[in-house]
């Protein structure tokens, strides 16, 4: 008896339902409406300061490699030059840390 009670309770909900969608759908839908509209708005003006972003960013990036390019000739003999100063300095610093380590030889018993 008591799952009569139950099925009767569920067709009377559904018929309460079925009766207030229209009062509750059509505010609820309205306003969906409007975040829908105000989202596709943000995402637009989003969207169109992001590429005038990433625009910008593409051409400093393409002066920055034009004038690499332009001043390679001076500052890669430069780059040459420190890299085999510090290529001779460490070969200088490690000759001398290894003679300053003593060695340990183990000793057969």
């Amino acid at each position: 008896m008591k799952s009569f009670f139950k099925v009767l309770l569920l067709v009377v909900l559904a018929l309460l339902i079925a009766q207030a969608v229209p009062i509750v759908g059509i505010p609820a839908g309205i306003g969906l409406g409007a975040l829908g509209a105000a989202a596709a708005f943000l995402f637009l003006c989003v969207g169109g300061l992001l590429a005038g972003a990433l625009g910008v960013l593409a051409g400093v990036l393409a002066v920055l490699l034009v004038v690499l390019a332009v001043l390679s000739p001076i500052w890669l003999p430069i780059m040459l030059i420190v890299g085999i100063v510090c290529l001779c300095r460490r070969g200088k610093r490690a000759a001398k840390t290894t003679e300053a380590v003593p060695t340990i030889t183990p000793s057969v018993v």
